[in-house]
């Protein structure tokens, strides 16, 4: 535990929670203790992982949430988080995930994205990213959406 709070149990690949289509969060939803609590725990189990990024389905929560961050930063949550702008601008990135561990590969990804997303009160947040960040936001909307990124990597290896 980490301050308190609770580390969550990753799920692995083959987990078929992993390649499901999570459902929206719904503005109610939010007033929900528990729901506010995960959230909490979501993002302390990211970082117990040493990760950049978590998404809800990573631990069988199968809603449209996921925390992001880049190295140094703090992280930010992404509720039903949209990406409204790709650029035409794509660059291959070397990736790894959570739940697949120890296999990396290079995934092409927009340079930049606009997204928009609600924060933990419902609010309604724009957001401009490029390079690492863009990458990370990309790679945990697609596991929202139950893709995973050995299914667009080129030169996949494990360590």
């Amino acid at each position: 535990m980490i301050f308190g709070t609770k580390i969550l149990q990753l799920i692995y690949e083959p987990d078929e929670q992993l390649h499901v289509s999570c459902a929206p969060v719904e503005k109610s939803q939010l007033e929900d203790k528990q729901l506010r609590q995960f959230f909490i725990h979501l993002r302390a189990t990211m970082k117990q992982a040493k990760g950049v990024g978590i998404a809800a389905p990573q631990v069988g929560n199968l809603i449209r949430a996921c925390w992001v961050s880049t190295h140094g930063k703090d992280a930010i949550l992404l509720i039903n988080p949209v990406i409204v702008v790709r650029s035409h601008d794509s660059v291959w990135g070397e990736e790894g995930c959570l739940s697949i561990p120890g296999v990396f590969g290079e995934v092409l990804r927009a340079k930049t994205v606009d997204i928009e997303y609600w924060d933990s009160h419902g609010d309604n947040h724009r957001m401009y990213a490029e390079d690492f960040l863009a990458r990370v936001i990309q790679h945990e909307i697609d596991h929202l959406d139950g893709v995973l990124f050995t299914s667009k990597a080129r030169n996949v290896y494990h360590v």
